[in-house]
């Protein structure tokens, strides 16, 4: 119970930066998946202290790669195990907090981004900045999920 209200103290004082907390599988489908900009979510835990404090970690660095990658996606989190709907979709467990994952793609797919063991803020946006390579950036910066299409380039039709 204590693991449960340190993190959710914590969560209000780091939510309240940029980072958007998801509180609902409906609100993840409006906010993550349903956006044409690529996203950035965290899964959290706070089913024992040890996931709570790596989750709470994870936040911090979350909010550090999104300042630094910011327009070119949004960036959310959300606890798994409010969240039951959307992380069994996406195969993620509890008691694997934090999972961090990139929605790059207008399919309901997402890469599973290497946190490493010290949560580095600069793996994490060398991985994210390779993934988004090549996609199409709008006016305002944000860059545009891919649409993925049957067969080859439109110019092989």
């Amino acid at each position: 119970m204590a693991a449960c209200l340190l993190l959710a103290a914590l969560l209000m004082v780091v939510g309240a930066r940029s980072v958007t907390l998801i509180e609902s599988d409906e609100a993840f489908e409006r906010h993550v998946l349903a956006d044409s900009r690529a996203s950035l979510f965290l899964f959290t835990s706070s089913s024992s202290e040890a996931s709570a404090a790596r989750s709470t970690a994870a936040l911090d660095m979350l909010h550090d790669v999104g300042a630094a990658l910011s327009p070119l996606l949004t960036t959310a989190h959300g606890d798994a195990g409010v969240l039951k709907a959307t992380a069994t979709e996406f195969n993620i467990r509890t008691r694997r907090c934090p999972k961090l994952l990139l929605f790059a793609q207008r399919a309901r797919q997402a890469e599973v981004l290497d946190l490493g063991d010290d949560l580095s803020g600069g793996r994490v946006e060398s991985q994210v900045r390779a993934l988004l390579a090549g996609l199409a950036i709008a006016a305002d910066g944000a860059a545009l999920k891919a649409t993925l299409a049957v067969g080859g380039p439109a110019d092989e039709l």
